[in-house]
């Protein structure tokens, strides 16, 4: 496993990054998407700049609860 200048591994990134998501009252949710999707997904990752899919997946899935929750009204 690589390590960067501070000796930290992608994995002890991860670590912390989970640590850091479940202080702020976050939940891992796994889900099999379509290929098709997932090839939307990157677009959208990268179009935005962003490093992975879980800022575009949180903020489209807020979207779509925001979206549908108008119309259970």
């Amino acid at each position: 496993m690589k390590n960067n200048k501070e000796g930290k591994t992608n994995k002890d990134y991860l670590v912390l990054y989970h640590e850091k998501k479940r202080a702020e009252g976050g939940r891992i949710v796994n889900v099999y998407v379509p290929a098709n999707l997932v090839a939307r997904l990157d677009q959208m990752k990268d179009a935005l700049g962003v490093r992975s899919r879980a800022p575009v997946i949180e903020k489209a899935l807020e979207a779509y609860l925001e979206n549908i929750s108008q119309w259970a009204e």
